[in-house]
């Protein structure tokens, strides 16, 4: 028997592609400011329900480093403070993943930086307009692309906000034929036309040195989506890769 076709068997989610077809039209409906609109609200004929899947981060202890935690049961220990920071996902949507057209996480060995890449660059730091534009992101990923929820695992806004987006327990949609072990992380903006603000870049070298730490993965094992071997894109842009690489080269492994 075929088995059903998963998100990360899907085409890759390139940013570049975001930007030109995954989105399409539903991107141009930003606001000059940068504010999001209408039309970005939960299809009616969804079931909103809050996900019981916990923790979205590692729990406090060496021998928990790399262990992805089965969803729906509590970890034995508290969760990492470390990861305190990280808005949960029912901040921003109460709409569940497709479980079934998901993987489940492998050990995780690497991790990789994206940005989204939307024709107008994200203007506004409000916390406001930061679950707006995840929540549009997350509709072009479900309702375009077919996947079972949206594709990146964290999120880190223009404030330095990081928000978690696909729980941690499943495997990725974010670069092609490369999803095992890879946590997703995506920065809001546009970086070929606008810069990160340094709240953001602040964040992000947090986040990734947290991260790195947490799952012993080496600095070399960092990506952005453009390095991976036949990834035909510019993301995370030009004015965000110099910075990836300004953090790596300070080291991130505690």
């Amino acid at each position: 028997m075929t088995r059903p076709r998963r998100d990360e068997d899907q085409p890759a989610a390139g940013c570049d592609l975001q930007r030109r077809r995954v989105l399409g039209g539903v991107a141009r409906t930003i606001f000059s400011s940068g504010a999001l609109i209408a039309g970005l609200s939960a299809c009616s004929t969804v079931t909103r329900s809050s996900s019981n899947l916990r923790p979205d981060w590692p729990t406090v202890g060496a021998a928990n480093a790399g262990v992805i935690p089965k969803p729906g049961v509590a970890p034995a220990a508290a969760v990492d403070p470390r990861f305190a920071n990280v808005a949960a996902r029912t901040s921003w949507t109460t709409m569940l993943p497709d479980y079934k057209g998901m993987n489940r996480m492998t050990p995780i060995r690497a991790v990789t930086v994206h940005h989204d890449g939307l024709p107008s660059p994200l203007a506004s730091s409000r916390s406001r307009d930061a679950e707006d534009r995840l929540r549009m992101i997350r509709r072009g990923h479900v309702n375009h692309n077919g996947w079972a929820d949206i594709g990146y695992h964290f999120a880190v806004d223009r404030a330095g906000r990081v928000w978690s987006c696909r729980p941690l327990v499943w495997q990725g949609a974010h670069v092609k034929d490369r999803n095992e072990g890879n946590i997703g992380v995506l920065v809001l903006g546009n970086f070929e036309i606008e810069r990160p603000t340094s709240a953001q870049l602040n964040a992000l070298a947090i986040h990734l040195k947290t991260l790195a730490t947490a799952y012993r993965i080496p600095k070399r094992k960092v990506y952005t989506h453009r390095e991976w071997p036949g990834a035909a894109t510019a993301c995370p842009g030009r004015n965000l890769q110099p910075a990836v690489n300004r953090i790596r080269d300070r080291g991130l492994v505690a």
